[in-house]
C-alpha cells in the first residue's frame, strides 16, 4: 500500500508543476506535452500503474506524446471467417488451346444446298435470257469437333451456275426475280443465260459457304469456303415463233400461235 500511495504522489505532484507553469487542458495533459506562458515547451511523460498479478506489480506503457512513442496497438481479434483472407487463391488450370480448324476438320458437317428455280414458268426461251434463280441464307450445323460439342455457322458468300451447254457463270448472290429486280420479262441479269437452240438442259448450282466455329468459349474462323451442290435440275428451253397478225390472242383466239 505505501509503494501505491507514493507513486500516486510523485504523479500528482508532476501534473501539479506542469499546471503551475501553464495551463493545459486534459486533451494536451493526455498527448504528452503543452506551451508555458513563457514560450517555453513542457513536456509531459509517464506512466500509468496498473494492477499486476505479481505482489504490488504492474505493467508499464508509453505515454503518447514526443519521445513517448504511443500506445501499442491491440491486436484485431480475427474471426475464422477471416482466415481465409490471408490464404492465397490458387489460380484456374490453364484450358487446352482450341487448334486452329481447316475445311477438312469440317468434313462431318454438311451445310444446307441452295435451292433452284427459273423464269419463266420454270422454262426457257432459245435466243432470250433465262433467269436462273439460286437460293441459300445463313444458318448453323451442331456437331463435335475435337471431343467438343461445337457449331458451325455457315454464310453464303459465292454461287457457281452450270448452265448444261458448256457454259459457266459466277455470281456473289443468287438472284432475284425480274420482278423484284425491277425488270421486265425476257431482261438480262446477274444471273440470267441465253440458250442458243432448244431443248432439255441439266442444269447445276453451287454454293460456297463461308464457315466459323463457335466453340462456345471461343470462335475459329475456317480459311477457305465449304461448298454445297444442288441436285441437277433440268430445265426446258422451248423455240419462239413470231407471226405478224392483225389481231391478239385475246381478241382471236384461233390466231397464229395462239
Amino acid at each position: 500500500m505505501l509503494t501505491h500511495v507514493l507513486e500516486l504522489s510523485l504523479i500528482a505532484g508532476i501534473l501539479t508543476s506542469v499546471s503551475a507553469a501553464a495551463p493545459c487542458t486534459p486533451a494536451e495533459l493526455d498527448y504528452g506535452g503543452c506551451a508555458s506562458t513563457d514560450g517555453t515547451s513542457v513536456i509531459v511523460e509517464g506512466t500509468q500503474t496498473q494492477p499486476g498479478t505479481n505482489d504490488g506489480g504492474s505493467e508499464w506503457i508509453p505515454a503518447r506524446g514526443p519521445g513517448g512513442g504511443g500506445r501499442a496497438p491491440a491486436e484485431p481479434e480475427r474471426t475464422p471467417g477471416m482466415d481465409l483472407l490471408y490464404e492465397q487463391i490458387p489460380q484456374d488450370e490453364p484450358t487446352e488451346e482450341i487448334p486452329a480448324v481447316t475445311l477438312a476438320d469440317l468434313a462431318a458437317f454438311t451445310p444446307q444446298p441452295p435451292s433452284f428455280a427459273a423464269e419463266p414458268a420454270g422454262l426457257g426461251v432459245a435466243g432470250l435470257p433465262t433467269n436462273v434463280i439460286a437460293g441459300a441464307s445463313e444458318h448453323t450445323v451442331a456437331g463435335t469437333l475435337f471431343n467438343r460439342p461445337v457449331t458451325v455457322r455457315f454464310t453464303p458468300v459465292g454461287f457457281r451456275f452450270d448452265y448444261g451447254d458448256g457454259t459457266i457463270g459466277t455470281s456473289s448472290t443468287g438472284g432475284a426475280p425480274w420482278a423484284a429486280l425491277g425488270q421486265a420479262q425476257f431482261t438480262p441479269t446477274p444471273t440470267s443465260h441465253t440458250f442458243a437452240s432448244p431443248g432439255e438442259y441439266s442444269v447445276t448450282v453451287s454454293v460456297a459457304y463461308a464457315a466459323v466455329v463457335d466453340f462456345g468459349v471461343t470462335t475459329r474462323a475456317v480459311n477457305g469456303t465449304v461448298v454445297a451442290d444442288a441436285a441437277p435440275q433440268t430445265l426446258r428451253v422451248l423455240e419462239a415463233r413470231t407471226a405478224l397478225v392483225d389481231k391478239t390472242c385475246a381478241q382471236n383466239p384461233r390466231g397464229p400461235g395462239c
